[in-house]
């Protein structure tokens, strides 16, 4: 078994007196008693504090804008710029359509010089058709961008078919009238179905005015 020296703490062999290093006299080994320790092992500190970067990104707006939140409830207004404006379209294109073939159709009977009123006004909103078949197209493509007013548009469009529609009927039924082709003769005017058709076109109005007047935050580009 070794020494150590207890002044310089050298390692000398079990037998030395005294230390070969310092000369100091050696303890005897059952004696003897270590006079160094290692230095106590200290656990590593993080107090460090480092500072906090503020962090300035602005939260996903998730507040309700009139009762509703942003991008919800959102399928009717897809369903006027997918289907309904493309059909009210169409429909308006056709109708144009229809109103000058009939216009032929008097012209190759002969018999247009007796209609001629009726003929200028089918020319007439043959024009309308084809202008509200038009800003169905215009309306539909402000709609889709969220332009601000395009809503408006929409409206103004809904109620200028109401009142071709209505004008159309109202002319064609005072030429005839005047004519002596309404009552006993075969030309008959449905009432009913127009009057129908307007009130539920002003209901349509009504209904989309408060659906887009609560989404109006909506078309601001």
């Amino acid at each position: 078994m070794s020494k150590f020296c207890p002044s310089c703490g050298n390692c000398c062999e079990d037998n030395q007196v005294f230390c070969t290093c310092c000369g100091t006299k050696l303890p005897d080994v059952e004696n003897q008693q270590p006079t160094w320790q290692s230095a106590p092992q200290q656990a590593p500190t993080y107090n460090q504090q480092y500072p906090q970067q503020p962090y300035n990104q602005q939260p996903y707006n998730t507040q309700p804008v009139y009762g509703m939140n942003v991008g919800e409830n959102m399928k009717w207004f897809k369903f006027i710029i997918y289907f309904q404006l493309f059909a009210a379209a169409v429909v308006q294109i056709f109708t144009g359509i229809h109103l000058l073939m009939e216009n032929a159709q008097f012209s190759s009977q002969g018999v247009s010089e007796f209609f001629q009123s009726y003929i200028v006004t089918n020319v007439i909103f043959a024009i309308i058709s084809f202008a509200c078949g038009a800003w169905a197209f215009f309306v539909r493509s402000r709609l889709a961008k969220f332009k601000a007013g395009a809503p408006k548009l929409y409206l103004i469009f809904i109620a200028a078919i109401t009142v071709s529609t209505l004008s159309y009927v109202l002319i064609v039924n005072g030429i005839f009238s005047s004519m002596g082709f309404i009552g006993a003769n075969a030309i008959t005017i449905d009432w009913v179905s127009i009057i129908s058709s307007v009130t539920t076109n002003i209901v349509i109005i009504v209904i989309n005015y408060i659906y887009f007047k609560k989404r109006s935050p909506l078309f601001v580009n």
